[in-house]
């Protein structure tokens, strides 16, 4: 334990780390030139860019050599001490108070040296403020546990110290293969979609580069003849595609995932190469949100999300993402942010139907533009028929938008449902607000009604179209009761 207090440098395996993110970097910003080198026919290899390649090389190591010996780190009094800099020495000091989570992050590089990253996000800060970038695992978890350890000691002389039993983990959520599949089942497919999308279009930009003129030429014209005698293998292998690579990439961040319920909140530890950890503080945790789509509903599954208090550019980053959970561990879950016999008086508010005249003429400017389009170019692929789709797909849309945006109140707090194909829930209790706006364009304010905007610490909830009755009062009702809650709100 004395370790902590004297100044450390990380492990050597720091330098491979830092050296294979400085050149990954440069190779992803130059990757277009690189494709360019590479692949034109009409290149002439002299010797120079091998002196290019060795020169950066060098650099880089140099660079990665450097940075080790100039980054060292330790403990204190009640504050974690980073010490770095090459050409600019920088030091920072973060108190114990300060720090919002410690997460250990683990790459198959570090786990082929047996280290980890530690990394410390605290209040305010726009990005991790603390990151060493390969540590012994031991080392990690001493650190890790002696800043909580003080952490705890801090509130506890703060907040009139309550005495608690230490309980054990309680492991939740374990997904197996079968569920891991299932999970990346119910993901987001267009995700993976456009990306296929996107690097074949991004071959097509090149393509004047792989092929002599002549032969792009005979290229375009073959594709455009065989273009609808492939249509039918083309289709079921896009698909076959899509759903590859989304459940390579869910086995990728969600293999062997684990999430408990600690003394303290949650813990998530999830990844195949990367095993990535985060935790969320029961006191620290906002919202809690879920949301559910048709592929999920068969597999009878959840995606829950744990938003907790951090500067505005790291909640996304920050918030714990359980990717599939099922009705009573969701509820589990639910239970402990906000108990379910304090949410037993809430009532269901619908949302005015003037919201449905609203999205549909934000999304007419669609067909709109088509029409135009068809008006002023006779001579163009637009159909009047494609028009009368898109006006009847954006009406579809708009209904069953607005049919399913609902809220309730209680008491304690509010639950919101919203979404077109997914459906998203929103949990809130009011002592979590930080601030209330009524907003009112022109066209509300002659029907009498308004948006609310309850603003937390991991984000915004915006409720549209309330009447501007209803707004005041639950603007009224929210400031009396966060004023006169004895509870923190983080």
């Amino acid at each position: 334990m004395e370790y902590l207090f004297t100044p450390h440098k990380q492990s050597p395996v720091a330098i491979l780390l830092i050296l294979y993110k400085f050149l990954t970097q440069m190779l992803r910003n130059a990757f277009p030139i690189l494709l360019i080198f590479f692949f034109n026919p009409n290149k002439s290899f002299d010797g120079f860019e091998l002196l290019i390649f060795i020169l950066i090389s060098v650099f880089s190591t140099i660079f990665s050599i450097a940075a080790y010996y100039k980054f060292e780190y330790h403990i204190n009094n009640d504050e974690i001490i980073i010490q770095k800099g090459i050409l600019k020495k920088v030091n920072i000091n973060v108190p114990f108070d300060r720090i919002q989570a410690i997460n250990t992050n683990q790459t198959f590089l570090h786990r082929i040296f047996k280290v980890a990253s530690l990394e410390i996000d605290t209040a305010g800060s726009k990005n991790n403020e603390i990151k060493i970038d390969a540590i012994r695992i031991e080392k990690a978890e001493i650190i890790k546990n002696y800043i909580l350890k003080q952490k705890e000691q801090i509130v506890s002389e703060e907040t009139e110290k309550i005495s608690a039993v230490k309980e054990e983990d309680k492991v939740i959520l374990q997904l197996d293969i079968t569920s891991l599949l299932k999970v990346g089942m119910g993901q987001n497919h267009l995700r993976s979609f456009a990306v296929i999308a996107l690097f074949f279009i991004g071959l097509i930009q090149y393509a004047d580069i792989f092929f002599e003129g002549q032969k792009l030429s005979d290229l375009e014209s073959l594709i455009s003849n065989t273009l609808q005698s492939f249509i039918f293998q083309l289709v079921p292998a896009a698909i076959i595609a899509t759903l590859a690579l989304t459940l390579g990439r869910t086995i990728l961040k969600y293999y062997n995932l684990i999430f408990k319920q600690t003394a303290q909140g949650y813990k998530l530890v999830s990844g195949l190469f990367t095993r990535n950890e985060k935790q969320a503080a029961m006191h620290k945790i906002q919202l809690v949100g879920w949301h559910t789509n048709p592929l999920k509903n068969l597999f009878s599954m959840f995606e829950l999300n744990l938003s907790q208090a951090f500067s505005t550019n790291m909640v996304r980053s920050q918030t714990m993402q359980i990717p599939g959970v099922y009705k009573d561990q969701l509820e589990s879950v639910c239970d402990s942010y906000f108990p379910s016999e304090n949410r037993a008086d809430m009532l269901t508010h619908p949302v005015s139907p003037r919201l449905m005249i609203r999205t549909f003429f934000a999304l007419a400017i669609i067909p709109f533009s088509m029409t135009i389009v068809k008006l002023t170019i006779p001579d163009n692929p637009i159909e009047i028929w494609m028009i009368i789709a898109t006006v009847l797909m954006i009406s579809i849309y708009t209904y069953t938008y607005w049919k399913k945006w609902n809220f309730k109140i209680g008491s304690e707090g509010l639950l919101v449902r919203r979404g077109f194909i997914k459906t998203s829930y929103l949990l809130l209790r009011w002592n979590k607000i930080q601030g209330i706006r009524i907003r009112q364009s022109i066209f509300q304010k002659r029907r009498s009604l308004s948006d609310l905007h309850l603003f937390t610490a991991a984000g915004v909830i915006r409720i549209p179209y309330l009447q501007e009755e209803l707004s005041s009062q639950l603007k009224d009702y929210i400031l009396y009761y966060v004023e006169n809650d004895d509870g923190p709100w983080i």
